[in-house]
């Protein structure tokens, strides 16, 4: 493989803060739900990555059929950037 880059879009975390107990973080649980409210309106698809989804990317560039493909930026985020 030649040196390319993965830019993913924000995925649901294994663990968030919703995850901890409610006691324990209220206001980074409400900065979480804010900030990812903001991000997924901002985004076309209106959805976090699944994955899945990010690994068919690098499947690719780790495939034969890229082995043409250098130093390029693949972009996985549902278009956040194309805006």
């Amino acid at each position: 493989m030649h040196p390319s880059c993965i830019y993913p879009v924000r995925m649901p975390p294994a663990a968030s803060p919703a995850a901890a107990p409610r006691a324990a973080v209220p206001a980074a649980e409400r900065v979480y739900r804010h900030v990812k409210q903001a991000v997924l309106a901002a985004t076309p698809m209106h959805r976090e990555a699944k994955p899945e989804e990010i690994s068919w990317g690098v499947l690719y560039l780790l495939s034969d059929e890229a082995s043409f493909v250098t130093g390029t930026d693949l972009v996985i985020d549902g278009g956040y950037t194309a805006q």
